[in-house]
């Protein structure tokens, strides 16, 4: 089987440590495109617990561009 792969960029992640959890965490962050143009325009914020980027963060933000 012949596959091809490509990297899906779709916002940012900032990633730490937890000193508490001992773990490595991530936070995935969906950011509008208006967002760097319109600096003190209030944006709504979503948080989803345990939105992964194999989970539900991909579906939600894919959502949020289409909404627009």
């Amino acid at each position: 089987m012949d596959l091809e792969r490509s990297s899906l960029i779709i916002g940012g992640a900032i990633h730490f440590s937890s000193e508490i959890l001992d773990e490595r965490r991530s936070l995935n962050i969906y950011l509008p495109a208006s967002y760097q143009n319109e600096p003190k325009k209030n944006y709504p914020v979503i948080y989803l617990l345990d939105g992964a980027m194999s989970e539900d963060f991909v579906h939600i933000a894919v959502w949020l561009l289409f909404l627009g």
